[in-house]
């Protein structure tokens, strides 16, 4: 969940460069989001391979494992946008520029509760 978390603040912070038109900017953020997914692929990657077969664990393995597809998605999500955003320079409007702001605000919101619901 850590990676999920760093992931979604690096590219909030860059979203809020895109949407200035910095787009410089955002190319590094896009390039930090790609690594972050990848090293997050490894770990995902490193769990699977070492998830006991037989060994009674105190969670649930079917659920332990949608839970890791759950973070993989919206890592997935996140290399995405920035690899789209980066190719296409789109200049955001003025007056939609609060609006793009107040859904990343409530994405990152939503990531920290996820957080902590797992803590």
């Amino acid at each position: 969940m850590k990676r999920v978390k760093k992931c979604i603040e690096v590219l909030g912070e860059g979203l809020k460069e895109y949407y200035n038109g910095n787009f410089e900017k955002f190319s590094e953020t896009a390039k930090k989001v790609s690594k972050i997914e990848h090293e997050a692929d490894l770990i995902k990657g490193n769990i699977r391979a070492h998830l006991p077969k037989s060994i009674l664990m105190p969670v649930d393995k079917g659920q332990f494992q949608w839970l890791l597809r759950e973070q993989d998605a919206i890592l997935d999500h996140a290399e995405n946008l920035a690899e789209m955003l980066d190719m296409r320079h789109t200049k955001i409007p003025e007056e939609l520029r609060s609006l793009f702001i107040e859904h990343l605000e409530k994405v990152m919101e939503t990531v920290r509760a996820m957080e902590g619901a797992m803590s």
